[in-house]
């Protein structure tokens, strides 16, 4: 097999945030990690739960 480009584009959490909005979802929990760690602007992953908005409220 040889080798061959691929393109990656970072992504952050707002824009996370925004596509889960259009789609009908909210973040529920953001973590730094899988252990649970807190999130915060040190933190170079993340760990984001999203849930569906209620369309009766």
């Amino acid at each position: 097999m040889g080798s061959f480009p691929i393109r990656l584009r970072l992504t952050h959490p707002p824009e996370f945030d925004l596509m889960a909005r259009i789609a009908g979802l909210r973040l529920g929990e953001r973590w730094g990690g899988w252990k649970g760690e807190p999130y915060d602007a040190a933190s170079w992953r993340h760990i984001s739960v999203y849930e569906r908005v209620d369309s009766a409220v």
